[in-house]
């Protein structure tokens, strides 16, 4: 037995909730925003475009110090090229996360993520802890400026720490995502 990403929306039954089976309508996240806090992104990524040659990008950052700098949708559409050089994800593990969660399936109808149709954030982290913070803050600022609810990912782990939701760390995340929740407008 070998789980492929091809057939992970079918066994969580997202291509449903897709569909709109057994719902109101059907759900892809459009008039949502889904972030990620990895290692950077692909923008010239097919599936992080529109099919009109829109970036499907609120915004990205590139939260390493040396250059922190935050690109907008008009300035990666219009500056492709310096969005894509300061986002780059060396690792391919942020393309690979937030391409689950929110890819568009252009490339491969099969492939399509969880969300296709969400609008996306990215921050490029240090991974050390403020820098993790910080790039959750980004998300949700971004997605409550677009008046949209979000989700943010954070594919990463470790061995240091409690594991019961008592760290700082832990903390910290559950009072960000309690003050968004409780009142995305404002934070």
């Amino acid at each position: 037995f070998r789980p492929k990403m091809l057939n992970s929306r079918a066994e969580i039954r997202a291509d449903l909730v897709h569909a709109g089976q057994g719902l109101p309508r059907a759900v892809t996240g459009s008039n949502a925003v889904v972030g990620d806090v990895d290692t950077g992104v692909d923008l010239n990524h097919a599936d992080f475009w529109t099919a009109s040659g829109g970036s499907r990008f609120l915004a990205v950052r590139d939260d390493i110090p040396a250059t922190d700098r935050v690109f907008t949708r008009a300035q990666i559409e219009a500056g492709r090229a310096a969005a894509t050089v300061a986002m780059a994800d060396t690792f391919a593990h942020g393309t690979h996360v937030i391409g689950i969660a929110g890819g568009g399936g252009h490339v491969n109808a099969q492939m399509k993520g969880i969300a296709p149709d969400a609008d996306l954030v990215m921050v490029r982290t240090t991974f050390e802890d403020d820098a993790i913070l910080s790039g959750c803050n980004f998300v949700f600022n971004q997605a409550r400026a677009a008046s949209k609810p979000a989700v943010c990912n954070l594919s990463l782990g470790g061995h240091y720490g409690p594991h019961d939701g008592t760290s700082v760390f832990d903390r910290a995340i559950a009072n960000i995502t309690a003050q968004y929740a409780s009142n995305p407008g404002q934070l």
